[in-house]
């Protein structure tokens, strides 16, 4: 069973000014596996995603709404009520970073910490 989660950004709407005023998210859970890196042929650690999650896999106690896109595919959609008033990515992976650590039973993989300095 995969313990590591992480998210995609479906799409990121922004107003005139450049605020963050709707997200929607696709939430994933994979395992990291030591695969060949293509260069040099040496195992590295590589996060591998295993399957997209839905709402009923995620905890209830996430912000915003559950939806579906136009393929039918699980998102979750936050807008400026749920997230505040932000403008960049590196505060929207922040908020995403919070919604996913709301699922004790995955861990978020490192590679979307924002990294501060």
């Amino acid at each position: 069973m995969s313990q590591f989660c992480d998210y995609k950004w479906w799409f990121v709407r922004r107003d005139d000014s450049g605020k963050i005023t709707e997200v929607a998210v696709r939430f994933y859970e994979g395992d990291y596996q030591d695969l060949p890196d293509p260069l040099t042929q040496e195992l590295v650690s590589t996060y591998v995603r295993s399957a997209k999650l839905t709402d009923k896999e995620l905890p209830n106690n996430l912000k915003g709404k559950a939806g579906k896109d136009s393929a039918e595919n699980y998102a979750h959609f936050y807008t400026a009520k749920d997230f505040g008033d932000i403008s960049t990515d590196d505060e929207l992976r922040e908020f995403c970073n919070g919604e996913l650590a709301k699922n004790e039973s995955k861990t978020p993989i490192t590679e979307q910490e924002v990294k501060n300095g």
